[in-house]
């Protein structure tokens, strides 16, 4: 969480005040349903909580106003990535792959990591 908080810091600094609130929110809520994901113990729980991630990184990367900025490619390019592994983690979930979809949510952090990394935070 500390990390989400210092990256969308990091990232925003040039958007609006609306723009900056809005991407803050969403990536709060990611990070809520990722830690519900991570201990989810049923495929339904664990789905929702994917749902409800995918939900939040899309409406983040559609923000207008962030699409402006300097970084803007390099973070949609990072919540491009992050939905379509959330693609294919619901997928596993609605195969009755629930081990193989609790390591793909696993993975979501490595990509939460490089994308720290590309945009300095």
């Amino acid at each position: 969480m500390i990390a989400v908080s210092i990256a969308l810091a990091s990232v925003t600094l040039a958007l609006p005040l609306t723009s900056q609130a809005s991407v803050k929110e969403e990536m709060r809520a990611m990070a809520g349903s990722f830690k519900g994901a991570n201990s989810a113990n049923d495929a339904a729980t664990l789905k929702s909580e994917l749902q409800t991630m995918k939900e939040h990184a899309t409406k983040a990367k559609a923000d207008p106003e962030f699409n402006k900025g300097p970084d803007s490619q390099i973070f949609n390019e990072g919540l491009g990535k992050l939905i379509t592994q959330l693609d294919d983690a619901i997928a596993l979930v609605d195969a009755g792959k629930l081990s193989e979809a609790k390591t793909a949510t696993d993975n979501l952090k490595k990509t939460r990591a490089e994308y720290h990394k590309k945009l300095g935070v």
